[in-house]
């Protein structure tokens, strides 16, 4: 059972002067805790947490003691939070691919293997995402997981892509306990063959997708968003003078996050040759080979 005096005789053992003569980092949570009545709420464990995530780093060093038993009664971490994320293109280009495909006597065979056959190609876009930390130091983050949670706000086979691109509605990946005292993750935004996945004839359109990265404290039984670290994906065909374009765009989402990047390029669509099999379903893309976006894209149209 947590007892506030307790609690106060550790603080007072390395400093008896703590919030007597000026308000110390540590009064947030001191307020937290002396309103604590019997056992502590989730709600009223959550605020206590939020104060422990704006401790200095520093503080939790000094004050060790008094935190560790406060861990240890109440069942809260002793760690700082991801806070101020940054998005930016860390790397770009391209890899292979092949498919299940017909030949002109509309026999199935491996595309590379059919005379005559136009190579396709997957985009990578690797974003670095960065943060840093609530209590000022990375190393507050060591016991501290990330991830990204994707949800698409219609089916992603809507047009105008077609089966290839069906898939579930929401997702997570990169899933982790620990390790976000790194203070970045490298996120591939790749899209299959354009050229396989949109429908014939091409017909203009868009899918959106909402992305938050989210963080966790507890060995991945729960999740909660990093603050500001939300993010808009569209992948979508339209037209772009005479041609037709596929184009993908990543940008910030307001209101839930207001600080400014805008990635958006174009990529020109063809028609495939030889034409997939019906119903034949496409690998993940190979390994990436770096190249510079505005030497093959149609048009880069922002990078920040």
């Amino acid at each position: 059972m947590f007892n506030l005096n307790v609690f106060n005789d550790h603080l007072t053992a390395v400093n008896k002067h703590i919030s007597r003569y000026r308000e110390s980092n540590l009064t947030p949570l001191i307020n937290q805790l002396a309103t604590l009545n019997g056992p502590a709420t989730p709600e009223k464990k959550k605020a206590i947490q939020t104060a422990i995530f704006n401790i200095p780093y520093d503080r939790h060093v000094k004050y060790k003691r008094a935190l560790d038993y406060l861990a240890q009664e109440l069942g809260v971490k002793i760690v700082g939070c991801p806070v101020q994320p940054t998005m930016q293109l860390q790397r770009s280009g391209t890899s292979e691919f092949s498919y299940s495909a017909l030949d002109n006597e509309d026999k199935p065979n491996l595309s590379t293997a059919i005379p005559g056959f136009i190579p396709v190609q997957s985009f990578h876009h690797v974003m670095e995402f960065r943060w840093k930390s609530s209590t000022g130091n990375l190393a507050s983050l060591q016991k501290v997981g990330v991830r990204e949670f994707v949800k698409f706000r219609v089916p992603p086979d809507s047009p105008p892509f077609n089966e290839h691109m069906a898939g579930v509605m929401e997702f997570y990946h990169g899933n982790s306990s620990e390790g976000a005292n790194l203070g970045y993750g490298r996120d591939d935004h790749f899209t299959k063959p354009p050229s396989l996945i949109c429908r014939m004839p091409f017909v203009a359109g868009e899918v959106v997708l909402e992305q938050w990265y989210q963080f966790t404290i507890d060995n991945q039984a729960t999740y909660e968003n990093i603050p500001g670290a939300a993010y808009l994906l569209t992948k979508g065909v339209r037209k772009s003078g005479d041609d037709w374009v596929f184009f993908f765009k990543k940008q910030n989402w307001e209101p839930h996050n207001t600080v400014r990047f805008n990635f958006e390029v174009e990529y020109l669509l063809t028609e495939p040759y030889p034409r997939p099999k019906p119903g034949s379903k496409l690998n993940r893309p190979g390994q990436i080979e770096d190249k510079v976006l505005s030497k093959y894209a149609h048009k880069v149209i922002s990078l920040k």
